[in-house]
C-alpha cells in the first residue's frame, strides 16, 4: 500500500467535497476521474475513509475542536484540520482492520512533532473522559460511546506509548546506539615543537599636527545679504501699496465715459455728411397748414 498517495487522496477527496452542492457519490465519482489510479485496496481505503468522515463528522469535529483548543487557539487552516480528521476517523474506527503498523506508517507521512502532540492529546485517558466523552454523548446513546469509542480506543493505548516514544525521538533526532564490534583506536597526542612567541612589533611613533586654527565667530552670524533682501522687500511692499492706494482714488482713463474734442468733431462730420447724401423731391413737396380746432391741431 503506498500510504502517503492514500493521505493526500484522502484529503483531496474531503476537501473539494461541498454538502450543499454533490452527493458524496458524485464526489468520489468526479475524483476517480482525475487522481492518479490506485490499486484495489487503497481505493475502498480511501472510500471508506471519506465516508467515513462525512458520517461521524460531528464525533471527529469534536476531538480536532478539543485539540485546537488545547494548543492555545492556534491559527486553523482547512489542510491542518483535513489531516487531523482523517487521522483522527482512523484512529478512532479503524484499529482493528489496519492494526498499529499500518496505522504507523500512515501518521509517518506526516511531519512527527504535529502527529505526536495529536496522538498525544488522543490517547490521554484523562482528555478521553473528561472532555470527549461528554461531547460524544450530546450527540449519540451513552452505550454506544462507550462499546464503540472508549474501550477499543482504551485497548489499543499501551502499544501507542512506543509509538508516541518513536515519535518522540524522531523530533529530537535520537538513533539509538548500534553495538560497535571494533576496537576503539585510542588517539594519542602528537609530539609537536612548542612554537615560541612572536615578538610585539613596536607601534610607528603618532606624528605631532599643528594645532588648527579656531573657527571665526562670523561663521556662526547670519550673512549681511540677508539683511538687504529683506530691506529691499520690505521698501517694494511699501511701494506697492502705495500705488495701490493711488490707483483705487483715481479713476482710469479708460473708464471715462466722456469723449474728447476731436472725437465730437468727427462724429459730427459723419452725421453731416450722411445727411448731405438724402436727397428729397422738394418739386412734389406741398406746404402743411395747421389749424387749432377745438384744442385739436388739424393738417390741412
Amino acid at each position: 500500500m503506498r500510504h502517503n498517495l492514500v493521505i493526500n487522496s484522502c484529503l483531496e477527496v474531503l476537501g473539494g467535497y461541498q454538502p450543499e452542492c454533490d452527493s458524496p457519490k458524485i464526489q468520489l465519482a468526479q475524483f476517480w476521474q482525475t487522481c492518479e489510479q490506485p490499486s484495489k485496496e487503497e481505493q475502498i481505503l480511501i472510500e471508506e475513509v471519506f465516508l467515513g468522515c462525512i458520517r461521524f463528522s460531528k464525533i471527529i469535529t469534536v476531538a480536532v475542536d478539543a485539540f485546537f483548543k488545547s494548543e492555545g487557539g492556534k491559527k486553523r487552516t482547512r489542510c491542518k484540520q483535513l489531516v487531523y480528521k482523517v487521522l483522527c476517523y482512523l484512529f478512532l474506527f479503524r484499529m482493528d482492520e489496519l492494526g498499529i503498523g499500518e496505522f504507523r506508517r500512515l501518521v509517518l507521512t506526516q511531519e512527527p512533532k504535529k502527529m505526536h502532540q495529536f496522538l498525544q492529546f488522543l490517547t490521554d485517558e484523562n482528555t478521553i473522559a473528561t472532555i470527549m466523552k461528554p461531547e460524544w454523548c450530546l450527540f449519540y446513546e451513552e452505550n454506544f460511546v462507550e462499546s464503540k469509542l472508549i474501550k477499543p480506543l482504551q485497548r489499543f493505548l499501551p502499544e501507542f506509548g512506543c509509538f508516541l516514544k518513536e515519535l518522540h525521538d524522531k523530533i529530537e533526532e535520537i538513533t539509538p546506539p548500534k553495538p560497535s564490534k571494533k576496537m576503539i583506536t585510542e588517539v594519542t597526542p602528537f609530539n609537536l615543537t612548542v612554537i615560541k612567541p612572536r615578538g610585539v612589533i613596536m607601534p610607528a611613533p603618532i606624528p605631532k599636527v599643528a594645532p588648527t586654527k579656531p573657527i571665526p565667530s562670523s561663521m556662526y552670524n547670519p550673512p549681511a545679504e540677508i539683511d538687504r533682501i529683506q530691506e529691499a522687500k520690505r521698501e517694494n511692499r511699501i511701494k506697492v501699496q502705495e500705488m495701490l492706494a493711488t490707483a483705487q482714488v483715481q479713476q482710469p482713463q479708460c473708464a471715462n465715459a466722456k469723449k474728447s474734442v476731436k472725437a465730437k468733431s468727427i462724429l459730427q462730420q459723419i452725421i453731416e455728411e450722411k445727411e448731405s447724401k438724402l436727397k428729397y423731391e422738394k418739386r412734389k413737396a406741398s406746404v402743411v397748414k395747421a389749424k387749432l380746432v377745438g384744442g385739436i391741431i388739424r393738417c390741412t
